[in-house]
């Protein structure tokens, strides 16, 4: 078998795909090149592992042999030449501080899909032995061992995105606004409010049209809704949730019931 690593044109070069063959242990992966995302410091993500490396490849090689590695950042010092491999449990994109890439060039990949053999790794919210499957919502998740707070990929129809998953009550977030990160513009167009905005790793907006995807499965779902801050926090429950979208197709309505608060 040849081992090497090839480069090919992805999405009018905005992406890069790369796919790498490692003989050791039959291991293979593929990755993609995204998005390096600056953050404040107490939004940025913790890397499970820092490592110093020679080659931009061999951050790749240790990515691939650790199942619980779902990304990974090379820097590179331009004044000293060094290099360190940041190795990320889930997302698509890398967040980042800005003193973790002052004086640094850097390069994030995400792996795209990688099975043990007998059940999927990677990414987060798919599963089968081929990573053949996505789960439809986080509460879907749970059926099959998903645990924790994790950025997932779910697929409710047609469509594939990525969601903030609490997998230990099945909670799927549809809005996030936090104070102590990077600000996004929530004064958007209709069309915006139609596909979605913002980052998943602080704050976004899933879209009408996600959530009406999300709510039309099938299942009962229940809407939370919590507010927090300095010396205070509230919340309430609203069941019998669900987005219903007119013939047009441009007019949503909701429908829900307030449960608690």
């Amino acid at each position: 078998m040849e081992c090497g690593s090839t480069l090919i044109e992805f999405v009018f070069s905005i992406f890069l795909f790369q796919k790498f063959c490692f003989c050791q242990a039959m291991l293979v992966s593929k990755y993609l090149k995204t998005s390096v995302i600056v953050e404040n410091e107490s939004v940025r993500i913790e890397p499970m592992f820092t490592d110093p490396v020679i080659h931009n490849q061999e951050c790749s090689q240790l990515c691939t042999r650790d199942y619980g590695c779902r990304k990974y950042m090379v820097t590179t010092d331009i004044t000293t030449h060094d290099k360190s491999c940041y190795r990320y449990s889930d997302g698509e994109n890398c967040v980042a501080s800005q003193s973790e890439l002052s004086n640094k060039e850097s390069v994030f990949y995400r792996k795209l899909k990688q099975s043990d053999g007998t059940h999927c790794v990677n990414p987060v919210g798919y599963y089968g032995t081929n990573c053949e499957y996505i789960i439809k919502d986080c509460y879907n998740g749970k059926d099959y061992n998903f645990k924790g707070l994790s950025l997932s990929y779910v697929k409710p129809t047609n469509k594939i995105f990525e969601v903030l998953c609490d997998f230990n009550n099945g909670m799927t977030n549809i809005q996030v606004r936090r104070s102590d990160s990077v600000e996004v513009n929530f004064n958007r167009t209709w069309n915006d409010y139609v596909n979605g905005f913002g980052n998943t790793h602080s704050e976004y907006w899933l879209g009408l049209q996600n959530i009406f995807d999300l709510t039309n499965n099938g299942a009962n779902f229940r809407l939370d809704i919590y507010l927090s801050g300095p010396g205070f926090s509230c919340g309430i429950q609203c069941s019998d949730f669900q987005l219903r979208r007119l013939q047009s197709k441009c007019i949503y309505s909701l429908q829900l019931r307030i449960s608690s608060g």
